[in-house]
């Protein structure tokens, strides 16, 4: 079993929680990305459980602005 099987479906944000209201509307101000946070959360879940990292960047060209981004949980 690979580690993307291993996390698939099992992993999932508070969506009606304080933190998540807030990371939806910091996402939403700093991507340039025309794709909603809803179609991309669980690639971002599964990226960060599969690097043992609690955070992703944004690189610069989805940033708006001039450097990336990076978002800690």
């Amino acid at each position: 079993m690979t580690r993307k099987e291993l996390y698939e479906n099992k992993l999932q944000m508070d969506y009606f929680s304080d933190d998540y209201i807030r990371f939806e509307e910091d996402f939403q101000k700093y991507s340039a990305m025309n794709v909603p946070l809803t179609f991309l959360i669980d690639d971002i879940l599964r990226t960060m459980a599969m690097n043992q990292k609690n955070y992703f960047v944004l690189n610069k060209e989805k940033c708006q602005g001039w450097q990336g981004t990076s978002v800690l949980f």
